[in-house]
């Protein structure tokens, strides 16, 4: 059985005391013992402080660096994550993709060093708005996912869809794209449906059905309910709709709710 999750992304919205007082906030909001597994993602100046007050929650980093020497300036290391006890990580995120000019390589390396340690990534993948028109979404996600191949074979780790969660994300349609353009649901599911058949495709068949596959196209309080009600979308990884108490709670109850 896939695992279901959602994650909330702070970005660097809010500052290190203002993480606190959410997680403070939400972290009794989460089921324990649940069978869904509920995040939160802070800035990495608020990590410390954010682990140190989680309560059921689980915290995923932004992004990590990769060099073993621990010798690459302004990153953190898995060592880093693993000091706090850090499960997940997200990877090639737009935001990184489209403004800090990461490539596949970079991504592949972060991917690698995160499998050997033993992190769980959440790897991004997703088309730009002129990717969509032109209906090259499939290829582009392909070659995106092929990253996550190569991370296998650098890391010499034995390919398994537990050993990571793929994010769908649209990258015309989150929020800091202001486009003011989302996603139907019909159409994430049918995007879900064809990074499943990708995940067949590089890593053989069965791989992407038992893959988890969360939506990170401007999931909000008002839409997650329409997201989540379908079994092929597997949770979300969610920005501005959930860095308030009440964005957070609204989104949360959505994903309990879900019959999934």
């Amino acid at each position: 059985m896939r695992g279901r999750y959602l994650f909330a992304t702070l970005k660097n919205r809010l500052d290190p005391r203002e993480t606190v007082d959410l997680t403070l906030k939400v972290r009794d909001l989460v089921q324990a013992g649940h069978d869904r597994l509920v995040g939160i993602c802070p800035s990495a100046a608020a990590m410390a402080w954010t682990s140190a007050c989680k309560g059921e929650l689980a915290i995923a980093a932004q992004t990590c660096g990769w060099t073993a020497s621990y010798s690459l300036t302004g990153e953190l290391s898995v060592r880093d994550l693993k000091v706090f006890s850090i499960a997940y990580c997200i990877v090639g995120h737009s935001e990184r993709r489209l403004y800090l000019g990461e490539t596949e390589e970079i991504i592949s390396r972060r991917l690698s060093a995160l499998l050997s340690a033993s992190i769980t990534p959440i790897l991004c993948v997703g088309e730009t708005l002129e990717q969509r028109q032109s209906k090259s979404t499939v290829d582009v996600v392909r070659g995106q996912l092929c990253s996550l191949l190569a991370a296998f074979k650098m890391s010499a780790m034995e390919p398994h869809p537990s050993r990571t969660i793929v994010a769908y994300e649209p990258m015309w349609a989150i929020s800091t794209a202001a486009s003011n353009l989302t996603l139907k649901p019909e159409d994430a599911v049918a995007t879900h449906g064809a990074v499943r058949r990708l995940l067949d495709e590089i890593f053989g068949s069965g791989f992407g059905q038992a893959t988890s596959i969360i939506f990170g196209g401007s999931l909000n309080s008002a839409n997650a309910k329409d997201f989540f009600v379908h079994p092929t979308i597997d949770g979300g990884l969610v920005g501005s709709g959930m860095q308030t108490v009440s964005g957070f709670g609204a989104v949360l109850d959505a994903f309990y709710c879900a019959k999934i």
